[in-house]
Order: C-alpha cells, then sequence, then structure tokens
C-alpha cells in the first residue's frame, strides 16, 4: 500500500476511534495518555526513529523484544498527553507515518485508556 493510501486510511481509523469514544461517553475535550505503536525486525532502524520521535517531544518507551514464528520484533511506544482533537491527531499521525515509512519502521496506530482501565489509573 502507497504511502499516500496509509494516510488516508489512518486518518479514517483516527475518526472512526473518536466516534467510538464519544459513543462510549468520553469528553475528548479531557486529557488522555495517547500511545503511537512502532515495531521493525530491526533494532537499529527502530533506534534511530525513536530518537528522532524523541526530538518531537513525545516520552519514548524502551524498546522491547517479541518473536512472532521465526521472525524477532523490536516494539516501542510514543507517548504524548493531551486532548483527542481530530485534527491534531491527524497532524500527528501523518507525522509518524512518514517518519516511519523514511525509516523503514512499521506504525502501528494509536490506543489510549478509557473505562475501567483508565478509572483503575484514577484510584492509584
Amino acid at each position: 500500500m502507497s504511502l499516500a493510501a496509509r494516510l488516508d486510511a489512518q486518518r479514517q481509523d483516527n475518526q472512526d476511534i473518536l466516534d467510538s469514544l464519544r459513543e462510549d461517553g468520553a469528553d475528548l475535550s479531557e486529557d488522555f495518555v495517547i500511545e503511537h505503536h512502532f515495531a521493525s525486525p530491526s533494532f537499529d532502524k527502530l533506534e534511530k526513529m525513536a530518537m528522532e520521535v524523541y526530538k518531537l517531544g513525545y516520552e519514548v518507551a524502551d524498546a522491547e523484544e517479541f518473536r512472532e514464528g521465526r521472525v524477532t520484533l523490536f516494539c516501542f511506544d510514543a507517548v504524548r498527553e493531551g486532548p483527542l482533537v481530530l485534527e491534531e491527531l491527524n497532524e500527528d499521525t501523518d507525522t509518524l507515518l512518514q517518519l516511519a515509512d523514511r525509516f523503514g519502521v512499521d506504525y502501528d496506530g494509536w490506543g489510549t485508556f478509557f473505562g475501567e482501565e483508565d478509572d483503575e489509573l484514577d484510584e492509584e
């Protein structure tokens, strides 16, 4: 799939996720922890990507190693906190997807916490 097609698909995913959160009663103007997920079989590529993402102001989690069949993957999350605003998410995901493409790293979308997990974090 071309980069342009992946950008369009990610923008649609962003809209769908926000619509689902709204339907579930989330107040998108509140601050949310937003985790962007990256993976690569090359630790070197992933490390270079992580340094660039850090320079963009994201908190970068330590890389983890996973095995999928015969393939070893290295993964990390880039974390930011803030309200869920579609235009800002689209800008972030466009930037991160283009950066991932440049480094040959897979961008595996983003996620956040809402509901029971979010309530448990508040209690701590």
